[in-house]
């Protein structure tokens, strides 16, 4: 990134108006990932907390001031917990759960793709050699029976000149 794009995100975080929006933003996008992460539809969510789905969908847009209480019954449909985790503005915030967790399956179902991956290459560049070496295999035994017979007519029609050379 740029000297000059860092500047820019470097003031734009020191500016109030700037973080207020960003955690709007951040809250309200980590509760629709808890509300997908739960399977369940924001309509649901709107009717087990006794709110409108437009009124939910309105306190989700990022945009909106949600209250502790708002989060709570949230979480609370959700059969959830949240803390408010302080940190220095310079350190990075906390990984949620689904960040840690969907983090290492990835990684470990992308492992294990490459090595079947891996395997299934080695499996097949293996059956190419065997199939190569037989085919060639199989190319000088044909070409030294083709051979063998090209020589063993030619001798006998050399053979049967000769014979009838003398005999003439």
């Amino acid at each position: 990134m740029s000297e000059r794009l860092k500047s820019f995100f470097r003031k734009a975080r020191e500016n109030p108006e700037y973080r207020k929006k960003a955690r709007m933003a951040a809250v309200s996008a980590d509760l629709r990932i808890l509300i997908a992460e739960k399977g369940v539809s924001q309509k649901e969510v709107a009717k087990s907390i006794g709110m409108s789905p437009a009124g939910l969908s309105r306190q989700l847009s990022g945009s909106a001031n949600l209250t502790l209480e708002s989060i709570g019954k949230i979480c609370d449909a959700l059969g959830k917990e949240f803390d408010i985790v302080f940190r220095n503005a310079d350190d990075q915030r906390a990984l949620q759960a689904w960040e840690r967790r969907s983090y290492s399956t990835d990684v470990l179902r992308l492992r294990n793709e490459a090595l079947g991956q891996a395997a299934q290459a080695k499996a097949l560049l293996e059956t190419a050699i065997l199939v190569h070496r037989r085919s060639w295999h199989a190319a000088q035994v044909q070409r030294k029976q083709v051979t063998c017979g090209a020589n063993l007519k030619k001798s006998t029609w050399t053979l049967s000149n000769d014979t009838l050379a003398a005999a003439a």
